[in-house]
């Protein structure tokens, strides 16, 4: 699921003129940084419940 919101990022990245990604890539680069922090929250949590 998050890693087929951050492919459909770099489609619309791919997608957006050079000017305009100037102004938004802040943005999707945190937005990013956001998304794969909650993946690697997600991954840990799964490993904590297989030890259980």
């Amino acid at each position: 699921m998050i890693q087929e919101v951050m492919n459909e990022i770099s489609q619309v990245m791919a997608k957006v003129d050079e000017q305009q990604l100037q102004k938004i890539l802040p943005l999707f680069t945190k937005q990013r940084r956001i998304l794969s922090e909650a993946l690697d929250e997600v991954a840990f949590r799964q490993k904590v419940l297989q030890c259980d």
